[in-house]
C-alpha cells in the first residue's frame, strides 16, 4: 500500500513539474514575441516622438512603465507611423482642425478659431478624454470673448467633466487660452463672467428648454440644474420654485444661493442672503463679490418694502461703480437697478440708469430685450441706437506646419 501511494504521489508530482515546464516555456514564448511586436510611434507637433500604444478621437495613449501611460490630445500629434497609422487615418481630420483652432486662437484670433471649434465639437460629442478637453476649452475662450453667455455655459460644463483627463503640458495650454478671455477664475472653475442670471433670447430659451448642454446632465446635474433654472425663471418658463433645493449639496455654491435668493418663499430668500452676504469679506476674490451683491440686490428688490428695495438699489449701483466688473455682470446691475427705482417711484432715476446702461453697454443682449422695452415705455424714453456686431468668424485658413 505504501509502495502504491509512493507511487501514486510520484506520478501526481512528475505531471505537476511538467506543466510548470510547459508554462514557463509558453511564457517565455509569449514574452520574447511581444518584445518582438512592431511598435507605434507617434510623431509630436513639438517635434519629438514618441510611442504609444492606442490612438482614437480621445487621444493618443503615450507608453510608460506601468500607471506611467499617459493619454494626450490629437491635436499633439501630427502622425503616427506602425500599426496604429491607420486608426489615426481616421482621426488625422479632427487632429489638424483641433491644431488648427488653438494657432488661430494663440494669436488672437478667436473669430477664425470658434467655426473651427464649433464644428470639432459637434464631431466629438460623446467623446470623453484630453482631445473633448481641448475642445471644450478652446470654445469657452471664444464664446466667453463673444460674450455669449449662455451658450457658454455646456462648453464650460464639458471642460469641468474633461479637465481632470488632461496631461500637465495640455492642461497648462488650456487654462493659458481660458485666461486669455478672462473666462474663469484662479481655479478654473467659476465661469466669472456668466452668474446665474440671463438676459431673454432665442439660445437662452433653448438652455432653458434643455436643447443646449444636454449631453453634460448626467455629468453635471447640480452645476446645469441651477443654470437652467435661472434660464427658466428668466424667460418666464419656471413652474416650480426652486425652494426645494435648498439643502441639496450641489446647490451649497455661490451659483446656487444666487438662485435661491429669488426663490418665492420669503424664508428660503433670507437665508440665501445671508449666505451671499459672507461672501463679500475682504478676502473674498473680486468677481464673487460682484456676483454676491447683485445676487443680494436682485434678492432684495422682491420683498415688499421700501426699506429692502432702498438697499437693493445700493448694493447694485455699488457694483456699477467698480472698475474690475465684468460687462454681464454690470449690464444686469444696471438693469435691475433701474427696475428697482421704478419700484421706488424714482422715474427720473430709472431713466438716469436706463441711459448710463444703454450708453455703456450697447451691444449687451439686454439693450434689445422686451424687459428694457417695457421698462422704456414705463418711463416714456426712446431706445438709445445701439450697434449689435454681425462679424463672422473667418474660415479655415492655416497652413499645416
Amino acid at each position: 500500500m505504501r509502495a502504491r501511494c509512493a507511487g501514486l504521489f510520484v506520478s501526481v508530482l512528475a505531471s505537476v513539474m511538467a506543466s510548470a515546464v510547459g508554462s514557463a516555456f509558453a511564457s517565455e514564448a509569449i514574452a520574447t514575441r511581444d518584445a518582438g511586436a512592431e511598435e507605434s510611434f507617434a510623431v509630436l507637433r513639438s517635434g519629438g516622438r514618441a510611442s504609444i500604444t492606442e490612438v482614437s478621437a480621445a487621444g493618443a495613449l503615450v507608453a510608460g512603465k506601468g500607471a506611467m501611460s499617459r493619454r494626450v490630445s490629437l491635436s499633439d500629434v501630427r502622425a503616427v507611423d506602425g500599426p496604429l497609422a491607420g486608426d489615426f487615418r481616421q482621426h488625422a481630420e479632427l487632429a489638424t482642425r483641433l491644431w488648427r483652432a488653438g494657432v488661430r486662437l494663440d494669436r488672437g484670433d478667436a473669430p477664425g478659431a470658434e467655426p473651427i471649434y464649433e464644428a470639432v465639437w459637434a464631431s466629438t460629442a460623446g467623446v470623453h478624454g484630453p482631445t473633448r478637453a481641448e475642445v471644450a476649452a478652446g470654445l469657452l475662450a471664444c464664446r466667453v470673448r463673444r460674450g455669449a453667455f449662455a451658450s457658454s455655459i455646456e462648453a464650460w460644463a464639458a471642460w469641468l467633466t474633461e479637465s481632470a483627463t488632461l496631461e500637465a503640458s495640455d492642461a497648462e495650454r488650456c487654462r493659458a487660452r481660458l485666461a486669455s478671455a478672462e473666462g474663469l477664475d484662479s481655479s478654473a472653475q467659476w465661469l466669472v463672467g456668466s452668474p446665474p442670471v440671463f438676459a431673454e433670447s432665442p439660445v437662452v430659451r433653448a438652455f432653458a428648454a434643455g436643447e443646449i448642454g444636454a449631453q453634460q446632465v448626467g455629468a453635471l446635474p447640480d452645476v446645469l440644474a441651477i443654470y437652467r433654472y435661472a434660464a427658466k425663471r428668466d424667460t418666464g418658463a419656471s413652474r416650480t420654485d426652486c425652494a426645494a433645493f435648498e439643502n441639496a449639496k450641489g446647490w451649497n455654491n455661490i451659483a446656487g444661493e444666487m438662485v435661491l435668493a429669488e426663490s418665492s418663499d420669503p424664508a428660503v430668500r433670507d437665508r440665501a442672503r445671508r449666505r451671499l452676504r459672507d461672501r463679500t469679506g475682504a478676502d473674498a476674490p473680486a468677481w464673487q463679490v460682484h456676483w454676491a451683491r447683485l445676487g443680494l440686490g436682485r434678492s432684495l428688490r422682491l420683498e415688499s418694502d421700501n426699506q429692502s428695495k432702498t438697499e437693493a438699489v445700493l448694493e447694485l449701483l455699488w457694483i456699477a461703480s467698480r472698475e474690475s466688473v465684468t460687462p454681464n455682470v454690470l449690464a444686469h446691475a444696471l438693469a435691475a437697478a433701474a427696475e428697482t427705482l421704478v419700484d421706488l417711484d424714482d422715474r427720473a432715476g430709472a431713466a438716469r440708469v436706463l441711459a448710463d446702461l444703454e450708453s455703456r453697454m450697447a451691444d449687451h443682449p439686454l439693450t434689445g430685450s422686451a424687459r428694457l422695452s417695457r421698462l422704456r415705455v414705463e418711463l416714456g424714453v426712446q431706445a438709445m441706437r445701439t450697434s449689435h456686431s454681425s462679424e463672422r468668424p473667418s474660415a479655415e485658413k492655416d497652413v499645416e506646419k
